[in-house]
């Protein structure tokens, strides 16, 4: 049968039907039979299909070897030290574990995302504005603290949370910025004696205007001294320079000053809070001016040239409709200040006396912010005037400076 050629594969090998009949198990349990010509052509053509299948893998497999050996810097190492019989198994489990990796990376971040979205749905307020509080009750998204020389003042969230405004309020300022507008001055080390006409309910801070927006005045000139606009121009620099607060001049009005001023007035100036009116007066108009309404200690009679003063607004805490703030938060909104015409044009006819005429309007400033007389003689908010002293000094500059970083609350 050796010299038969179907017997024999072109590589020389033994053919796997002869191993299966010559075996000798076989051979001792089973009677032999003699294959046909058509059994041993159908066994050899099996033969070389497997033999050709086996030839074909194995190049397949050392090109792939080959290739990698040209590919540094893959994950799988195998390249560098010829571990080819390893290289593709060691390559499925990397791309395994790069699988699971990934599914556990996507299962995290669907995780993060569904904590996170409701959140951000919150913050941007498209979950619905909340119902008006009652009874001074803050919503807990509100934030209001008090407000010192040295801690930024915090901002309340917008009108457009859905709160009630009282009868009688504009609407919210469109002015209202997130951040106050401008920084307190520099206060000498040291400081000095300064007082505030009100304060917040804590007893600690004062109440003041509303930082993160302009504050608005008009000035009536019926009765004005000569320079008397360079004189106010001057008076609310320096005590813009001392709070950080912006001043807007609105220009003229024929408002008459009057101690029983209303805080809005839409019909005169619009949907806002009422400009600071700045009001040139004589003591026949307001009697508050002029006349002796003290004495010094010497027994002089004391002319008031002046007087000031702001309103405030704000949300009791028992009011209603609700509250923004249930501490009972308030910042001024509108004021006035009434100066005495012929005794000005008086003063600015003295010598030097456009400094001492200048201290008098920063004095009543001080008022309009928000600071009080004090006892201090080297203060400027002294309520005698000396010639001696024009500008504010350290106790003032300290005062204003507290003014000056008050509550932002956009609701009021």
């Amino acid at each position: 049968m050796e010299d038969d050629p179907a017997w024999h594969s072109p590589s020389g090998e033994d053919d796997p039907f002869e191993s299966w009949v010559l075996d000798d198990s076989f051979v001792q349990s089973a009677e032999v039979v003699e294959p046909t010509s058509a059994d041993r052509e159908r066994l050899a053509r099996q033969a070389n299909l497997q033999r050709m299948l086996a030839d074909q893998s194995a190049a397949q497999e050392n090109q792939f070897n080959a290739n990698r050996r040209f590919a540094p810097g893959e994950d799988d190492l195998s390249w560098a030290t010829g571990d080819d019989e390893f290289a593709a198994p060691r390559r499925k489990r990397t791309w395994l574990k790069l699988s699971a990796a990934l599914v556990i990376l996507s299962v995290v971040a669907v995780y993060v995302l569904a904590q996170f979205i409701p959140l951000s749905v919150s913050v941007l307020g498209l979950n619905g504005a909340p119902d008006p509080p009652s009874g001074g009750e803050v919503p807990g998204d509100m934030t209001f603290s008090d407000s010192r020389v040295n801690p930024a003042p915090q901002t309340a969230p917008s009108s457009d949370a859905g709160l009630l405004r009282p009868d009688g309020w504009p609407s919210a300022s469109a002015e209202q910025q997130s951040t106050p507008l401008g920084f307190p001055g520099e206060v000498p080390d040291g400081g000095g004696t300064h007082g505030f006409i009100q304060m917040q309910p804590d007893g600690v801070t004062p109440v003041a205007y509303d930082p993160c927006r302009p504050i608005h005045y008009v000035t009536r000139p019926d009765g004005a001294p000569d320079g008397a606009d360079q004189l106010i121009t001057e008076a609310v620099a320096s005590v813009s320079q001392a709070t950080g607060l912006v001043f807007i001049n609105d220009g003229a009005t024929d408002e008459a000053p009057s101690e029983q001023r209303d805080s809005f007035l839409p019909e005169r100036y619009g949907d806002r809070w009422a400009p600071v009116l700045i009001a040139w007066s004589n003591p026949t108009e307001s009697p508050d001016l002029g006349g002796d309404g003290s004495g010094d200690s010497a027994g002089s009679t004391l002319e008031i040239l002046g007087y000031a003063g702001s309103s405030s607004a704000g949300y009791a805490e028992d009011s209603d409709p609700g509250a923004a703030d249930s501490s009972g938060q308030q910042i001024f909104v509108s004021g006035g200040l009434t100066l005495d015409g012929p005794d000005f044009a008086e003063l600015l006819s003295e010598r030097g006396g456009y400094a001492e005429a200048r201290a008098t309007v920063m004095h009543e400033l001080g008022h309009l912010v928000g600071l009080d007389h004090v006892s201090d003689d080297s203060q400027l908010m002294s309520p005698t005037l000396s010639g001696d002293l024009t500008d504010y000094a350290s106790g003032d500059l300290e005062g204003l400076a507290v003014l000056g970083q008050g509550q932002c609350l956009p609701d009021i």
